[in-house]
This record gives C-alpha cells, structure tokens and sequence, in this order.
C-alpha cells in the first residue's frame, strides 16, 4: 500500500504539471519512487530515498535525500555518481547510509560504529548500544550431509516449512543480537536466541519494526513466531519476546494472544508498550488492532 500511494502521488503531480501525458511503459520507468524514511533534527528535516530505474538493463539505483520541513529544498545526501541505500538515523541529528558496502554520514567525518554485515539496524536511545538481525545456520543441510556434493543445488527435506514465497529454507534463521558500541565504533556482540530455530524479524517481510528498544535500554522486545515445522507453517501466532540485557532472560510479553503481534514500540518514559494484533491463528487477514 505505501509502494502503492508513492506512485500515485509521483504520477499525479507529474500529470497535473504536464497534463498532455499518456501514461507509458517509459514514462512509468522514468518516475523516481520515492520512499519515506523518518523524520529527524527535532522533526524539521525528512530524510527519504528516490529510486531511479534504467530501461535499457532494469538496474535499480537509489539515492538518499533530506527535506527541510520549513524550507522544503531537497538536498541530496549522498553521492550523485553512486546509488546509496538503508538509512539510519544515528544520533538525532546524523543520517548513516551505506555506498559499495561502506557506511558514510551526512554530518561527514567522526568515528562511525561498525555496521558491516549487520542487517535490520536499531540503536538504543543513547547510540552506545544497538539490534540488529544476522543470519546463523543452526540446521543440517544436505551439503553437510554430503560433503563431496558441496556445490550442489538439490534441497531435501523431510518437514514443512520448504520456502517463504522464493526464498527457499537453507538452515539458516534470522537471528537478534544485542552489542555495544565501543569508542573506536567497533560492536562485541551477542546473539540472543542462541540455537534457535526461529526467525526474528520474521520470514518473510519482518525488518526492523520487528525490533524496539526500551528507553533505559534494559530491554529489547523483538517478534518471532517460536513454532516449527507444519506448525510453523500454518500459524500466523507471531508474539513480542521481552530480552532483559542484564539477566539474559527471554519472556514471552504477548502469550496468549493468537494471532500476529508486530510493531512494539515503547513511549518515551517506558512506562507503556503499543502494538499492533490480529486476533485469529492462521488467519493472514485478519482485523490488525492496536494495542497499549
């Protein structure tokens, strides 16, 4: 829906400006998308990403940009000779996005943490901790079974879940882990579902809205939906994990309730917790309802 409403806007405000258009499969291709990210300096500034496509090789290439709010210039971030992607906003006041692998910042020089191979990135409220997913083969797969076949592409399986649309089960899973940022930006880090058969953020759309941080930074709640196999498969009972950093402890804040639980967010004093529901096991759409 938000992909969706992005178009409509880029389109209308193209065919209001030069209304003698017909809607083409080139001038479809030449319309920038255009994706919020957040709000950032106090609420003055919209940092968001334009995507442009090229005809000829259907290469994607995105760029990020900042709108002052009272001003409403656009000013480019990053780069005008290389895409850029996954900003962040670190700091209050800094946005991070990476180029060719590297992360960059708009504010320009200073010790950035090491967010290398990190995905689904979430600071806490300080910038000297943060979330963020990895992935972490914990199954068998059928190259360790048999070596000699390493490079093979046959999959075997004897259970569902087999894929999530066209990413095939491989024994790996999402995994959080929880790391300090140390002064030289260097992250020691620790998985918090350590063995674990499951996915946080879920498979196969969860990011980083998947993950939310108290305010005092003692707990991180986090989505997973802790079933396996056919179970897995035919559920939608998804719940918000509590993880105390300090204990290392794992609680199940929504248990009991059947359906999807996403979005945790915490108010600013951390007192209460929001989240959205559905009410209904293995019903994908159900009502979604918020919750406080």
């Amino acid at each position: 829906m938000r992909y969706l409403f992005t178009f409509l806007i880029s389109f209308f405000y193209l065919a209001a400006s030069q209304a003698q258009l017909v809607m083409s499969p080139e001038l479809l291709w030449s319309l920038g998308r255009v994706n919020g990210a957040f709000l950032y300096n106090d609420g003055n500034n919209l940092c968001y990403t334009v995507s442009t496509y090229d005809v000829s090789t259907g290469a994607r290439r995105s760029f990020v940009y900042s709108l002052p709010l009272q001003a409403m210039k656009p000013a480019l971030l990053s780069s005008k000779d290389k895409a850029a992607s996954g900003p962040l906003l670190y700091k209050g006041n800094q946005v991070l996005f990476t180029t060719d692998g590297e992360w960059s910042s708009s504010a320009g020089g200073g010790t950035l943490p090491d967010l290398r191979d990190m995905e689904n990135i979430v600071f806490g409220k300080s910038y000297n901790i943060v979330a963020f997913s990895k992935r972490v083969k914990v199954d068998t797969t059928i190259s360790d079974l048999y070596p000699e076949y390493k490079n093979t592409t046959a999959k075997m399986y004897d259970d569902i879940m087999v894929r999530h649309w066209d990413q095939w089960e491989d024994g790996s899973y999402n995994h959080i882990f929880v790391g300090k940022i140390g002064i030289d930006g260097t992250v020691s880090s620790t998985d918090i579902m350590p063995g674990e058969k499951y996915h946080s953020p879920t498979m196969p759309f969860g990011g980083p809205e998947d993950i939310a941080w108290s305010p005092d930074e003692k707990t991180l709640a986090y989505v997973a939906v802790k079933k396996s196999g056919k179970e897995y498969a035919q559920s939608t009972n998804s719940d918000i994990y509590f993880y105390n950093v300090g204990t290392g402890r794992t609680t199940n804040f929504t248990e009991g309730m059947m359906g999807y639980d996403k979005n945790p967010s915490f108010t600013d004093d951390g007192k209460m917790i929001a989240w959205t529901s559905m009410a209904t096991d293995g019903y994908e759409s159900d009502k979604n309802d918020i919750y406080i």
